[in-house]
């Protein structure tokens, strides 16, 4: 079921076949085959490189982080996730934690803190 609608007793009742044929389906011919060429902007600043997509987003600002950890030791590596942890609770100053959610929610459409394994494929010529 791809909805379900709740009866005023609290039980899950799932849409009728009307409604479920009112929802619109997307067909592959309403593709363009054509590719989007998407502006990209590349800088530095110090030791920092930054990659930067111009694009509007109604005021919401999309930003990643990635550090690089190869650094660590193998046992220093461990506490990778921990570091992970600790740069999502930065302090706040003065500021509640509603009014952190709301500002996060806001501008910056949610805020995550994970630390992923990659690694680079070296590309031979």
């Amino acid at each position: 079921m791809l909805k379900q609608n709740t009866s005023r007793s609290g039980k899950k009742v799932p849409d009728s076949e009307e409604a479920l044929a009112s929802i619109p389906l997307l067909e592959l011919s309403d593709l363009s085959p054509q590719v989007d060429k998407i502006e990209r902007v590349d800088s530095q600043v110090g030791p920092t490189g930054f990659h930067f997509v111009p694009t509007f987003a109604k005021g919401i600002n999309y930003v990643a982080y990635y550090f690089g950890l190869d650094c660590l030791t193998e046992e220093e590596l461990f506490y990778a996730d921990l570091l992970s942890d600790m740069l999502g609770r930065v302090n706040a100053g003065d500021k509640v934690y509603d009014q952190v959610a709301k500002d996060i929610n806001l501008n910056l459409g949610g805020f995550f803190h994970r630390h992923y394994r990659y690694w680079q494929k070296s590309v031979s010529p």
